[in-house]
Protein backbone atom coordinates (compact mmCIF):
# COMPACT_ATOMS: atom_id res chain seq x y z
CA UNK A 1 0.00 0.00 0.00
CA UNK A 2 2.87 2.30 1.31
CA UNK A 3 4.58 1.47 -2.39
CA UNK A 4 1.50 2.08 -4.31
CA UNK A 5 0.95 5.07 -2.51
CA UNK A 6 4.73 6.55 -2.90
CA UNK A 7 4.94 6.11 -6.30
CA UNK A 8 1.02 7.12 -7.39
CA UNK A 9 2.31 10.28 -5.91
CA UNK A 10 5.20 11.22 -7.51
CA UNK A 11 4.95 9.53 -10.87
CA UNK A 12 0.90 9.08 -11.89
CA UNK A 13 -0.35 12.70 -10.54
CA UNK A 14 0.41 15.07 -13.04
CA UNK A 15 2.03 18.13 -11.76
CA UNK A 16 -0.23 21.16 -11.86
CA UNK A 17 1.47 23.64 -14.27
CA UNK A 18 0.56 27.35 -14.96
CA UNK A 19 -0.67 28.24 -18.81
CA UNK A 20 1.80 31.03 -20.07
CA UNK A 21 1.40 34.47 -19.74
CA UNK A 22 -0.13 36.09 -22.86
CA UNK A 23 1.38 39.48 -23.02
CA UNK A 24 -1.84 40.63 -21.66
CA UNK A 25 -1.27 38.14 -18.82
CA UNK A 26 2.20 39.84 -18.17
CA UNK A 27 0.79 43.38 -18.16
CA UNK A 28 -2.06 41.87 -14.92
CA UNK A 29 0.61 40.64 -13.82
CA UNK A 30 2.77 43.33 -13.44
CA UNK A 31 -0.63 45.67 -12.51
CA UNK A 32 -1.15 43.10 -9.34
CA UNK A 33 2.57 43.69 -8.21
CA UNK A 34 2.30 47.30 -8.75
CA UNK A 35 -0.96 47.84 -6.62
CA UNK A 36 0.55 45.18 -4.27
CA UNK A 37 3.57 47.49 -3.57
CA UNK A 38 1.09 50.70 -3.04
CA UNK A 39 1.94 51.68 -6.39
CA UNK A 40 5.77 52.40 -6.01
CA UNK A 41 8.49 51.13 -8.28
CA UNK A 42 9.44 51.77 -12.52
CA UNK A 43 5.92 50.15 -12.74
CA UNK A 44 3.69 52.25 -10.59
CA UNK A 45 0.91 54.25 -12.06
CA UNK A 46 1.63 58.28 -11.89
CA UNK A 47 -0.51 59.62 -9.05
CA UNK A 48 -0.26 63.02 -10.25
CA UNK A 49 1.52 64.60 -8.32
CA UNK A 50 0.44 68.04 -6.97
CA UNK A 51 2.12 70.61 -9.04
CA UNK A 52 2.63 74.39 -7.45
CA UNK A 53 -0.50 75.71 -9.81
CA UNK A 54 -2.68 73.42 -8.04
CA UNK A 55 -1.93 74.09 -4.48
CA UNK A 56 -3.80 76.19 -2.57
CA UNK A 57 -6.16 77.31 -5.62
CA UNK A 58 -9.09 73.83 -4.26
CA UNK A 59 -9.11 72.54 -7.83
CA UNK A 60 -8.41 69.28 -8.19
CA UNK A 61 -5.23 67.50 -9.71
CA UNK A 62 -5.76 66.38 -13.37
CA UNK A 63 -6.34 62.45 -13.73
CA UNK A 64 -3.25 60.14 -14.10
CA UNK A 65 -2.51 59.62 -17.71
CA UNK A 66 -2.92 55.66 -16.78
CA UNK A 67 -6.53 56.30 -16.24
CA UNK A 68 -7.33 58.07 -20.07
CA UNK A 69 -8.21 55.53 -22.83
CA UNK A 70 -5.30 55.94 -25.73
CA UNK A 71 -8.37 56.30 -27.78
CA UNK A 72 -11.06 58.44 -26.56
CA UNK A 73 -8.58 60.01 -24.55
CA UNK A 74 -11.06 60.33 -21.64
CA UNK A 75 -11.08 58.36 -18.09
CA UNK A 76 -11.72 54.95 -18.86
CA UNK A 77 -15.33 53.43 -17.14
CA UNK A 78 -14.81 49.48 -18.14
CA UNK A 79 -10.61 49.09 -18.79
CA UNK A 80 -9.67 46.11 -20.54
CA UNK A 81 -6.28 44.60 -21.40
CA UNK A 82 -5.82 44.20 -25.12
CA UNK A 83 -3.15 41.47 -26.97
CA UNK A 84 -0.89 44.23 -26.60
CA UNK A 85 -0.65 44.76 -22.94
CA UNK A 86 -2.39 48.12 -23.10
CA UNK A 87 -5.88 49.42 -21.21
CA UNK A 88 -8.39 50.93 -23.76
CA UNK A 89 -12.06 51.36 -22.83
CA UNK A 90 -13.66 48.27 -23.75
CA UNK A 91 -16.44 50.00 -25.78
CA UNK A 92 -13.39 51.96 -28.13
CA UNK A 93 -11.83 48.52 -28.56
CA UNK A 94 -15.03 46.74 -29.37
CA UNK A 95 -15.39 49.95 -31.93
CA UNK A 96 -11.84 49.25 -32.94
CA UNK A 97 -12.01 45.72 -33.79
CA UNK A 98 -15.06 46.23 -35.50
CA UNK A 99 -13.86 48.49 -38.30
CA UNK A 100 -11.17 45.38 -39.34
CA UNK A 101 -8.51 47.30 -37.60
CA UNK A 102 -5.97 44.43 -36.08
CA UNK A 103 -3.14 46.77 -35.37
CA UNK A 104 -2.35 48.53 -31.85
CA UNK A 105 -3.63 51.71 -31.25
CA UNK A 106 -0.39 52.38 -29.71
CA UNK A 107 2.44 50.72 -31.16
CA UNK A 108 0.78 50.25 -34.70
CA UNK A 109 2.11 46.43 -34.37
CA UNK A 110 -0.60 43.37 -35.48
CA UNK A 111 -2.15 42.03 -32.57
CA UNK A 112 -2.11 38.57 -31.51
CA UNK A 113 -5.68 38.21 -31.40
CA UNK A 114 -9.22 40.30 -30.62
CA UNK A 115 -9.47 39.12 -27.10
CA UNK A 116 -10.19 41.60 -24.00
CA UNK A 117 -9.59 40.48 -20.17
CA UNK A 118 -11.13 42.98 -17.69
CA UNK A 119 -8.79 45.03 -15.83
CA UNK A 120 -9.91 44.91 -12.39
CA UNK A 121 -6.67 46.97 -10.70
CA UNK A 122 -7.30 49.71 -12.80
CA UNK A 123 -10.72 49.95 -12.71
CA UNK A 124 -10.98 49.53 -8.91
CA UNK A 125 -8.19 52.21 -8.75
CA UNK A 126 -10.04 54.90 -11.20
CA UNK A 127 -13.30 54.38 -9.09
CA UNK A 128 -11.22 55.45 -5.93
CA UNK A 129 -9.55 58.47 -7.65
CA UNK A 130 -13.43 59.43 -9.34
CA UNK A 131 -14.39 59.27 -5.69
CA UNK A 132 -11.67 61.37 -4.57
CA UNK A 133 -12.03 63.89 -6.64
CA UNK A 134 -15.85 63.70 -6.26
CA UNK A 135 -15.44 64.60 -2.39
CA UNK A 136 -13.62 67.51 -3.34
CA UNK A 137 -16.07 68.71 -5.57
CA UNK A 138 -19.10 68.29 -2.84
CA UNK A 139 -16.76 70.29 -0.45
CA UNK A 140 -16.07 73.53 -2.90
CA UNK A 141 -20.09 73.39 -3.66
CA UNK A 142 -20.53 73.41 0.19
CA UNK A 143 -18.46 76.27 0.91
CA UNK A 144 -20.27 78.62 -2.05
CA UNK A 145 -16.81 78.86 -3.41
CA UNK A 146 -17.62 77.12 -6.86
CA UNK A 147 -16.94 78.92 -10.23
CA UNK A 148 -17.80 78.09 -13.71
CA UNK A 149 -14.24 77.38 -14.60
CA UNK A 150 -13.58 75.55 -10.88
CA UNK A 151 -16.84 72.95 -12.26
CA UNK A 152 -15.22 72.18 -15.79
CA UNK A 153 -11.63 71.57 -13.79
CA UNK A 154 -13.76 68.94 -11.73
CA UNK A 155 -15.10 67.35 -14.59
CA UNK A 156 -12.23 66.72 -16.61
CA UNK A 157 -10.40 65.28 -13.73
CA UNK A 158 -13.38 62.92 -13.74
CA UNK A 159 -15.20 63.97 -10.47
CA UNK A 160 -17.87 61.21 -9.43
CA UNK A 161 -20.69 63.97 -9.58
CA UNK A 162 -23.17 62.11 -8.01
CA UNK A 163 -21.06 61.67 -4.93
CA UNK A 164 -23.61 62.54 -1.52
CA UNK A 165 -22.55 63.69 1.64
CA UNK A 166 -23.54 62.30 5.14
CA UNK A 167 -26.78 63.94 4.93
CA UNK A 168 -27.29 62.14 1.53
CA UNK A 169 -26.96 65.53 -0.81
CA UNK A 170 -25.36 65.67 -3.89
CA UNK A 171 -23.63 68.78 -5.69
CA UNK A 172 -26.34 69.10 -7.81
CA UNK A 173 -28.59 69.57 -4.54
CA UNK A 174 -26.26 71.60 -2.70
CA UNK A 175 -26.06 73.74 -5.81
CA UNK A 176 -29.13 74.74 -5.87
CA UNK A 177 -30.22 74.64 -2.80
CA UNK A 178 -27.72 78.10 -2.95
CA UNK A 179 -29.16 79.78 -5.98
CA UNK A 180 -26.42 78.38 -8.18
CA UNK A 181 -28.63 77.79 -11.36
CA UNK A 182 -25.83 78.47 -14.28
CA UNK A 183 -23.60 75.78 -12.03
CA UNK A 184 -26.93 73.36 -12.01
CA UNK A 185 -27.67 73.73 -15.26
CA UNK A 186 -24.21 72.63 -15.94
CA UNK A 187 -23.86 69.96 -13.80
CA UNK A 188 -27.65 68.48 -15.90
CA UNK A 189 -25.36 69.03 -18.96
CA UNK A 190 -22.42 67.18 -17.62
CA UNK A 191 -24.45 64.30 -16.50
CA UNK A 192 -25.12 64.71 -12.78
CA UNK A 193 -28.29 62.70 -11.78
CA UNK A 194 -31.53 64.78 -11.42
CA UNK A 195 -33.67 62.27 -9.88
CA UNK A 196 -32.08 61.85 -6.47
CA UNK A 197 -33.41 63.27 -2.75
CA UNK A 198 -31.76 63.82 0.03
CA UNK A 199 -32.12 62.37 3.41
CA UNK A 200 -34.54 65.88 4.23
CA UNK A 201 -36.59 64.74 1.28
CA UNK A 202 -35.43 67.34 -0.73
CA UNK A 203 -35.05 66.89 -4.78
CA UNK A 204 -33.74 68.99 -7.51
CA UNK A 205 -37.25 69.77 -8.65
CA UNK A 206 -38.47 70.28 -5.75
CA UNK A 207 -35.65 73.13 -4.89
CA UNK A 208 -36.29 74.68 -8.07
CA UNK A 209 -39.79 75.01 -7.85
CA UNK A 210 -39.70 76.59 -4.33
CA UNK A 211 -37.27 79.09 -5.77
CA UNK A 212 -40.00 79.53 -8.27
CA UNK A 213 -42.44 80.05 -5.44
CA UNK A 214 -40.52 82.30 -4.13
CA UNK A 215 -39.30 84.79 -7.01
CA UNK A 216 -40.09 85.56 -10.43
CA UNK A 217 -42.06 83.61 -12.86
CA UNK A 218 -39.47 84.47 -15.44
CA UNK A 219 -36.31 83.85 -13.45
CA UNK A 220 -33.82 81.62 -15.21
CA UNK A 221 -35.15 79.02 -12.54
CA UNK A 222 -38.07 78.09 -15.02
CA UNK A 223 -36.02 77.42 -17.78
CA UNK A 224 -33.77 75.23 -15.05
CA UNK A 225 -36.84 73.43 -14.10
CA UNK A 226 -38.22 72.33 -17.57
CA UNK A 227 -34.34 70.98 -18.02
CA UNK A 228 -35.17 68.73 -14.63
CA UNK A 229 -38.28 67.32 -15.74
CA UNK A 230 -36.91 66.63 -19.15
CA UNK A 231 -33.55 65.08 -17.08
CA UNK A 232 -35.69 63.20 -14.90
CA UNK A 233 -38.31 61.31 -18.11
CA UNK A 234 -34.57 60.79 -19.66
CA UNK A 235 -33.28 59.29 -16.54
CA UNK A 236 -36.66 57.15 -15.66
CA UNK A 237 -36.28 55.61 -19.77
CA UNK A 238 -32.26 54.70 -19.04
CA UNK A 239 -33.07 52.91 -15.67
CA UNK A 240 -36.23 51.07 -17.18
CA UNK A 241 -34.63 50.04 -20.35
CA UNK A 242 -31.41 48.83 -18.33
CA UNK A 243 -33.45 46.87 -15.94
CA UNK A 244 -35.01 45.31 -18.96
CA UNK A 245 -30.86 44.33 -20.00
CA UNK A 246 -30.38 43.60 -16.98
CA UNK A 247 -33.19 40.54 -16.76
CA UNK A 248 -32.64 39.63 -20.23
CA UNK A 249 -28.78 38.87 -19.18
CA UNK A 250 -29.91 36.86 -16.60
CA UNK A 251 -32.25 34.51 -18.22
CA UNK A 252 -29.79 33.99 -20.83
CA UNK A 253 -27.38 33.69 -18.30
CA UNK A 254 -29.90 30.85 -16.60
CA UNK A 255 -30.93 29.22 -20.26
CA UNK A 256 -26.78 28.89 -20.84
CA UNK A 257 -26.35 27.02 -17.71
CA UNK A 258 -29.24 24.91 -18.01
CA UNK A 259 -27.77 24.07 -21.11
CA UNK A 260 -24.67 23.16 -20.06
CA UNK A 261 -26.25 20.69 -17.32
CA UNK A 262 -27.86 18.92 -20.07
CA UNK A 263 -25.21 18.69 -21.95
CA UNK A 264 -22.83 17.79 -18.86
CA UNK A 265 -25.62 14.92 -18.11
CA UNK A 266 -26.21 13.57 -21.72
CA UNK A 267 -21.93 12.81 -21.96
CA UNK A 268 -22.29 11.37 -18.81
CA UNK A 269 -25.31 8.73 -19.68
CA UNK A 270 -23.31 8.30 -23.42
CA UNK A 271 -20.15 7.67 -21.68
CA UNK A 272 -21.35 4.52 -20.00
CA UNK A 273 -18.58 2.33 -17.45
CA UNK A 274 -15.91 4.39 -18.43
CA UNK A 275 -13.66 4.42 -21.63
CA UNK A 276 -12.13 1.42 -23.59
CA UNK A 277 -14.08 -1.15 -21.64
CA UNK A 278 -12.47 -0.02 -18.17
CA UNK A 279 -14.27 -1.90 -15.26
CA UNK A 280 -16.14 0.69 -13.99
CA UNK A 281 -14.80 3.20 -10.98
CA UNK A 282 -10.89 1.78 -11.65
CA UNK A 283 -10.24 5.77 -12.84
CA UNK A 284 -12.62 6.97 -10.24
CA UNK A 285 -11.20 8.40 -6.51
CA UNK A 286 -12.62 5.99 -3.53
CA UNK A 287 -14.06 3.55 -5.78
CA UNK A 288 -12.71 0.19 -7.22
CA UNK A 289 -9.58 -2.41 -5.98
CA UNK A 290 -6.92 0.10 -5.01
CA UNK A 291 -8.43 3.89 -5.54
CA UNK A 292 -6.39 6.46 -5.98
CA UNK A 293 -4.00 8.15 -3.55
CA UNK A 294 -6.85 11.14 -3.53
CA UNK A 295 -9.21 8.87 -3.20
CA UNK A 296 -7.65 7.09 0.11
CA UNK A 297 -7.32 10.40 1.70
CA UNK A 298 -10.50 12.14 1.44
CA UNK A 299 -13.04 9.24 0.34
CA UNK A 300 -13.93 11.14 -2.73
CA UNK A 301 -13.61 14.93 -1.29
CA UNK A 302 -11.01 15.46 -4.12
CA UNK A 303 -11.65 14.95 -8.28
CA UNK A 304 -8.61 12.62 -9.47
CA UNK A 305 -6.41 14.08 -11.06
CA UNK A 306 -6.47 11.38 -14.05
CA UNK A 307 -9.84 11.25 -14.84
CA UNK A 308 -9.85 15.07 -14.26
CA UNK A 309 -6.93 16.13 -15.88
CA UNK A 310 -5.50 19.98 -14.74
CA UNK A 311 -4.88 22.74 -17.53
CA UNK A 312 -1.97 22.73 -19.60
CA UNK A 313 -1.43 18.01 -19.42
CA UNK A 314 -1.62 17.15 -22.91
CA UNK A 315 -3.92 13.75 -23.63
CA UNK A 316 -0.47 11.94 -24.35
CA UNK A 317 0.63 12.34 -21.01
CA UNK A 318 -2.37 10.94 -18.83
CA UNK A 319 -2.18 8.16 -21.60
CA UNK A 320 0.93 7.55 -19.95
CA UNK A 321 -0.13 8.33 -16.35
CA UNK A 322 -2.69 6.06 -16.79
CA UNK A 323 -0.79 3.23 -18.09
CA UNK A 324 1.88 3.72 -15.03
CA UNK A 325 -1.13 3.24 -12.94
CA UNK A 326 -2.59 0.26 -13.94
CA UNK A 327 0.64 -1.26 -14.04
CA UNK A 328 1.24 -0.50 -10.35
CA UNK A 329 -2.14 -1.31 -9.64
CA UNK A 330 -1.56 -4.73 -11.03
CA UNK A 331 1.60 -5.38 -9.39
CA UNK A 332 0.31 -4.56 -6.16
CA UNK A 333 -2.18 -7.37 -7.01
CA UNK A 334 0.09 -9.75 -7.85
CA UNK A 335 2.09 -9.04 -4.90
CA UNK A 336 -0.69 -9.49 -2.60
CA UNK A 337 -1.43 -12.73 -4.00
CA UNK A 338 2.08 -14.20 -4.28
CA UNK A 339 2.23 -13.32 -0.33
CA UNK A 340 -0.85 -14.98 0.21
CA UNK A 341 0.17 -17.90 -1.41
CA UNK A 342 3.13 -17.89 0.86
Amino acid sequence: FFFYSFFHSFVCVPTLRPPPLTGSGRHMAAAGASAADGGGGSGALDSGAATPAARGTGLPEPAPKEFVCPITQELMEDPVFAEDGFSYERIAMERWFSTDRRRSPVTNELLAGCSLVPNRVLKTMIDSHKALVGTQLLQAAQSDRLTLSGLHAFIDAGADLNVRDGDGNTPLLILVRLGRHNLAQNMVQQGARVSVRADSGDSPVGLCRRHLADGDPGSPWLSLLATFEQAVEQERLKDEARERAREANLQASRRQQEELVRQQEEAQRGQGNGEQGMPAGMDSPGIGLFPSLFGLQFQSGITSPLTHPPQGVSAAEMRRFRMVDRALRGFIIALVLYLLIL
